[in-house]
């Protein structure tokens, strides 16, 4: 809990400030980055959502874009093979 009548040093609230600004600075290049990478000129909440979650741990309430896999950024589902003749599905190995 924090005291209501708790303030910050005039210094304390300038260094909150501009490392406040530098991390906004290099998610939004970073972010960039991963717009560039998939061919679009503009930034979208997909790229802000994977640079946050991929570099700094943070995933934001309603951002979340893509599921999150054990095995990758990107979720992938298992190669499935129908079986005809059983009419069931088992993963393929290959």
């Amino acid at each position: 809990e924090i005291d209501e009548n708790f303030e910050l040093e005039t210094e304390a609230q300038e260094l909150v400030l501009k490392m406040t600004d530098e991390f906004v600075k290099k998610v939004t290049k970073r972010a960039a980055e991963y717009a560039k990478h998939r061919k679009s000129a503009t930034l979208q909440a997909v790229d802000l959502q994977l640079c946050l979650e991929k570099h700094w741990g943070i995933s934001v309430p309603g951002l979340a874009v893509r599921p999150r896999s054990t095995t990758g950024w990107i979720y992938r589902r298992p190669n499935l093979i129908v079986d005809e003749k059983n009419t069931h599905t088992k993963k393929a190995t290959s």
